[in-house]
Parts: C-alpha cells; structure tokens; sequence
C-alpha cells in the first residue's frame, strides 16, 4: 500500500455523483490526490475510459477506500509503537 506522510495529512471536501452515463465530482482546488493514477489511465485510453459512467464511479470511489485503508494501517502502526512504549518503558 502507498505510504502516506502522516504529518502532513489534510481533510478536503469530496463529492462524487454518477450514473451510467456521466460522472461528476467535486473537490477543494489542494494540489495532488487519490486520482493521479486515474486520471493517467483516462488520458492513455485505457479500460477506465471505455466504461460507463458507474465503472468510473465505482473506481474513484475505490482509490478513496483504498487510501483510507492505508493511512488507518499506519495509524494503528503507530498506535502499537507508542503503546510498546509505554508498555516496556
């Protein structure tokens, strides 16, 4: 999973609505995000832009999950150090 620089972690508003035939999403102008990777997909033509609009929602969707997940592992990572800390120290 990607590794996140937990100190420089930020909250941003996210919306992201979507039907068979379209996508809309919107979000704070904050530079770089989930879909850097999407986005590349899209304008190289792959699969991702051959879909209909719920794949696509579905995927953004998913690299939010997904970025969650990874930040909440190295929270709890580092929630066990500190508590090994305390623990034996």
């Amino acid at each position: 999973p990607e590794q996140y620089n937990l100190s420089k972690l930020h909250h941003e508003y996210l919306a992201i609505i979507f039907s068979k035939d379209w996508v809309i999403t919107v979000q704070e102008g904050l530079e770089g995000d989930v879909f850097d990777g999407i986005r590349l997909r899209i304008r190289e033509g792959k699969k991702i832009r051959k879909e209909d609009g719920t794949y696509l929602g579905y995927y953004l969707i998913d690299e939010v999950v997904n970025a969650y997940f990874s930040v909440c592992e190295q929270l709890g990572e580092q929630l066990e150090d500190i508590q090994e800390e305390i623990v034996y120290n």
